[in-house]
């Protein structure tokens, strides 16, 4: 998920609510996304500047299907809000497992109406600077992807194979770098890819398999962020 925009931070508490007015739609056309993914818009939320809304890009809605397998063309009941049901549905998977998100998580706080249909509310990762936390690869790119980083690379890593959280697309752009207030460190927060992406929700049902298709996608991103770096594989 590439990040177009930064903005800065007020420093407020957590959100007791979702919007100011408690009326329930937000609009959203007129205001410039801050970031793209492949199937979501990212906006900074009009109010609350310590969340984000993710809502589906336009295009996701009448996507041609045809290339598609059978199964997937006619029992996908979510259609374009998929994503935002996976990453919903990891949320509680990781409560059940722990009663609590793991720190690589990015919260997750409920749904709202807007303008541009259902969108998955979700808390706004930033850096030290209070501008929004860049991705792995933007980090990379302006050359501080330093000691720090590397270590908190490492420590998510061993945590998202230490958790039951299911990836199913883990790269660089879905990759943070942000600032732990609570804990005064920098640490990755994965911002998309969360779920079961498999029609056979593999991953969800084994455990062992599961920790291989991690380790899997561990591997691809090491090699990711190698080819980044300049360095030999």
């Amino acid at each position: 998920m590439q990040i177009t925009k930064t903005t800065t931070v007020s420093g407020a508490a957590a959100p007791p609510r979702l919007l100011p007015n408690g009326s329930g739609f937000v609009r959203l056309k007129q205001h410039v996304p801050i970031a793209r993914g492949g199937r979501r818009l990212v906006y900074a939320h009009p109010y609350i500047d310590q969340l984000v809304l993710k809502v589906p890009r336009p295009e996701a809605r009448y996507e041609n299907h045809a290339g598609l397998p059978f199964w997937r063309r006619h029992f996908r009941r979510f259609k374009h809000y998929n994503d935002s049901v996976r990453e919903a549905v990891e949320h509680v998977a990781a409560y059940a497992a722990t009663e609590r998100l793991p720190p690589f998580m990015q919260r997750f706080y409920g749904f709202l109406e807007t303008d541009m249909g259902l969108a998955s509310v979700s808390k706004a990762e930033r850096g030290r600077d209070g501008n929004y936390a860049p991705n792995l690869r933007q980090l990379v790119q302006a050359g501080k992807f330093d000691t720090e980083a590397r270590a908190a690379f490492a420590e998510f890593c061993e945590a998202l194979m230490a958790s039951n959280v299911v990836v199913g697309d883990l790269r660089m752009e879905n990759l943070v770098y942000s600032y732990d207030a609570q804990n005064d460190k920098m640490k990755f927060v994965i911002i998309d890819g969360a779920g079961d992406k498999n029609g056979i929700k593999l991953c969800s049902l084994s455990n062992l398999y599961n920790r291989l298709s991690k380790q899997k996608r561990i591997h691809a991103l090491e090699r990711q962020l190698a080819i980044a770096l300049g360095d030999p594989l």
